[in-house]
């Protein structure tokens, strides 16, 4: 798995917006991980993406310099 932190938009809507695209990913409602996805990680036939996801949507970020925050 890979949780990924949406910056501007909450995880539940980044969860609904990728679902509509028919990617699914796991959102949680805790307050900790409210702006977190979960993505699971399969083999290339199993996790490429069927539809365009679209522009700006997923943008590498440098790892934290605090890993544990």
């Amino acid at each position: 798995f890979i949780l990924v932190e949406s910056e501007g938009v909450s995880g539940r809507a980044l969860t609904e917006y990728l679902a509509d695209r028919g990617i699914l990913v796991r959102f949680y409602s805790s307050e900790r991980l409210k702006n977190f996805i979960r993505i699971s990680v399969g083999t290339p036939s199993q996790t490429e993406p069927r539809a365009p996801v679209g522009p700006g949507v997923v943008r590498p970020r440098k790892p934290s310099a605090n890993p544990g925050r």
